[in-house]
């Protein structure tokens, strides 16, 4: 039998799949897209929209996924809390594959966060790789003046 009307859970479900893969392309596209100012001077664009217009998608399609989240989670809580009951009885039972796990996945968030903020290898070569990418390291330190695009070089 073939449903028929409108159906939120695959409104959702969607949602998040084209918010995803929105935001993982916008995300990698800015990764490598060259810094503000340069992107200026240039005038660089990829795909009929500037540097400017991609992040103003990227944070938008992250809003739209972050608003489809919340329904999808509450229309599937039933069987969300479920497997996690399942699973935090696997873990209260301390057996060791389990334990491995959520010591490891913690372990490599803690790493990639601290080695992000102190620029830490390996997790500093992203940084350093998209630097080279988009054109070298700052030199000159920088500071807000508001707006837009309002951090500017000291001179």
């Amino acid at each position: 039998m073939v449903k028929t009307g409108f159906r939120s859970r695959a409104l959702t479900a969607l949602l998040m799949l084209v918010s995803f893969v929105l935001l993982a392309s916008s995300g990698l596209i800015l990764f490598f897209a060259p810094r503000g100012r340069i992107a200026n001077a240039t005038g660089w664009d990829l795909l009929g929209l500037n540097r400017w217009q991609w992040e103003d998608l990227h944070a938008c399609f992250a809003l739209l996924m972050l608003a489809a989240a919340v329904p999808h989670i509450w229309m599937n809580r039933k069987p969300l809390l479920g497997h996690l009951r399942q699973k935090v009885a696997v873990v209260t039972a301390w057996t060791l594959p389990v334990r491995l796990e959520v010591l490891a996945a913690a372990a490599l968030c803690v790493f990639v966060l601290v080695g992000t903020v102190w620029q830490v290898p390996p997790v500093s070569y992203v940084s350093q790789l998209r630097s080279e990418v988009r054109g070298g390291h700052q030199s000159e330190p920088l500071h807000f003046a508001g707006g837009r695009r309002g951090w500017r070089h000291v001179e």
